[in-house]
């Protein structure tokens, strides 16, 4: 017996299991009362692995749903605070434009040294924030000096201060209305800066600055959870003061140079708010600023106008819900699967020992049926099978009056397969021959083993030329492919004869002339295909053995 390297013959998890599953069903179909008696014994464990599914599905389903809910909800109000940042900060827009249009700074950009003019428009400031409630309102010049402003009786004014470097100043210089969030550099006071640029006939003048503090910006917004972001990921509005100008995880303002987080935010550290991810069914959950013990759906949109970034936590409270009402369902679930599993173990052992006998009796009736058509050792038809086949073969042939090919194959010099390797060798080279030969078949063509290292093909649908010209293509491949063994290739040849006939003949006289062809392809030096036809067929085969071979390989 030769053992294939490589191959282990412990089986593994997989296996062992589906062997201790055969062997638990085999008793039900054996001794269906024992077998019920021994499951009932762990029916409690199965039981309760049943509740457990199902009781766990429930759950999912309802935190599912509760989380569905509260991201509705956030999605609403996600809607309504982008609706209100755009009206509010329209609204800031446009009282930087009502500046920027009033002729009288057109004059003083043109006359900064106007001291009267001056004066006026800081008083009219100072009314105009108190009226519109801003923080600030103050003209700068093109060089980016303030040259009036609503702060002007303070000591700590703007007037006389460069706002040059200012993101919000060159935004505007360049034509273009600008909103920025810094901290006063004066003031420290954080807010949204709203810059238009103020035009004349030669060009843009200057700046119309106009400047709104958190706390009217945040009262307009209605906050029930979350925050707004700049551009930065600086926390600007939120429904927590405590949460301002602080960082969210992983904000470009923490990347910063420090003397650009001193001129922006008047801040050299920022501090980072706490948005811890809290995972759910394969879903994320946050919990933010470290104080929030219920885990929230996070929603994030983007105010793209305003260079803002939405942040809205809606806590999921179905959680607790569902994670409270789960005992419950459990024991319910437990319960029902105990009865549905004890009045199922007797039915099922009834049912498993019905099955098995007619199974049984199933496979007895196809095995004999396979047994009696084909042969055990290369799972070809057998004789009894070709010889059926040719039979109705050639009654379909001779009344369609297509051809119909019968070939003959012997395997060359098989006794010496057997008698340098062993028998166990020589089995599997009649294997391997039958499967090459299989593989050249097409559908409708049958292969048979009539005894021994014999094989037949039956051809229907081709004449002799092209039975011919198939079988050699088989020889050929037969030649080039040996068996191997143990890392020895072990070649093997094989002769073919090859008759054809339109259906005129008799099955024994087709079967007489491939045997006829075969015997003169082996006398004749062996792999090598005959076709009939270069064959008398009137000669007997002591006949044959007496003459010469008129046209060896290939004939």
């Amino acid at each position: 017996m030769t053992n294939l390297p490589g191959r282990s013959s412990r089986p593994g998890p997989a296996g062992i299991l589906a062997a201790r599953l055969r062997q638990i069903h085999g008793l039900f179909e054996t001794r269906p009362v024992r077998a019920v008696l021994l499951a009932l014994a762990v029916l409690l464990p199965l039981a309760l692995l049943i509740a457990w599914t199902q009781a766990s599905a429930w759950k999912a389903r309802a935190m599912r749903q509760a989380m569905a809910e509260a991201s509705a909800l956030a999605a609403v109000e996600e809607n309504d605070i982008a609706a209100r940042i755009g009206e509010q900060f329209g609204r800031m827009r446009k009282t930087s434009r009502l500046l920027a249009s009033d002729v009288r700074f057109v004059a003083l950009l043109r006359n900064p040294a106007d001291a009267a003019l001056a004066d006026e428009l800081n008083r009219y400031l100072v009314a105009y924030c108190r009226d519109l409630g801003l923080h600030r309102a103050y003209i700068l010049d093109a060089s980016g000096r303030c040259l009036v402003s609503s702060d002007y009786a303070n000591a700590a004014t703007l007037v006389g201060r460069s706002f040059h470097d200012r993101d919000y100043f060159a935004g505007a210089m360049r034509g273009q209305p600008t909103t920025q969030f810094v901290v006063g550099r004066v003031s420290a006071v954080p807010g949204f800066h709203f810059a238009t640029p103020i035009l004349g006939c030669d060009g843009i003048l200057g700046v119309a600055m106009a400047k709104a503090d958190l706390r009217p910006l945040g009262q307009g917004l209605h906050f029930t959870s979350g925050f707004v972001t700049d551009d930065q990921g600086i926390i600007v509005l939120a429904a927590d003061p405590d949460h301002l100008l602080m960082a969210v995880p992983g904000a470009p303002a923490l990347s910063l140079p420090e003397n650009e987080r001193l001129a922006r935010y008047q801040r050299a550290e920022l501090a980072v708010l706490p948005i811890t991810p809290h995972p759910v069914l394969g879903e994320t959950l946050y919990v933010s600023g470290g104080g929030a013990p219920i885990p929230s759906v996070l929603r994030r949109a983007t105010v793209a106008k305003e260079k803002l970034a939405v942040y809205l936590f809606e806590p999921v409270t179905g959680l607790a819900a569902a994670e409270a009402q789960y005992p419950v369902r459990f024991g319910l679930y437990a319960l029902a699967a105990l009865c549905l599993l004890g009045a199922g173990l007797s039915l099922y052992g009834y049912l498993a020992r019905d099955a098995c006998l007619r199974r049984n009796l199933l496979l007895l009736n196809a095995k004999l049926a396979h047994q009696a058509h084909h042969d055990a050792l290369t799972g070809c038809a057998n004789r009894r099978r070709f010889g059926e086949a040719v039979a109705m073969a050639a009654a379909e042939a001779g009344r369609s009056g297509a051809p119909l090919a019968l070939a003959m194959i012997d395997l060359d010099h098989f006794k010496l397969v057997n008698d340098r390797h062993g028998h166990p060798v020589g089995d599997r080279m009649l294997r391997h021959v039958s499967g090459l030969i299989r593989g050249r078949l097409r559908p409708g063509e049958l292969l048979a083993r009539l005894g021994g290292e014999e094989f037949a093909v039956l051809l229907p649908g081709l004449d002799e030329a092209a039975a011919r010209s198939r079988m050699d293509a088989v020889r050929l491949e037969i030649a080039a492919t040996p068996l191997s063994v143990d890392g020895l290739d072990v070649p093997q040849t094989v002769s073919v004869g090859v008759t054809a006939d339109t259906g005129g003949k008799p099955v024994q006289e087709l079967q007489r002339e491939a045997d006829m062809a075969l015997y003169l392809a082996k006398k004749c030096g062996r792999d090598q295909v005959v076709a009939a036809s270069c064959v008398d067929t009137r000669l007997t085969l002591d006949e044959l053995e007496g003459g010469a071979c008129p046209n060896p390989k290939g004939a």
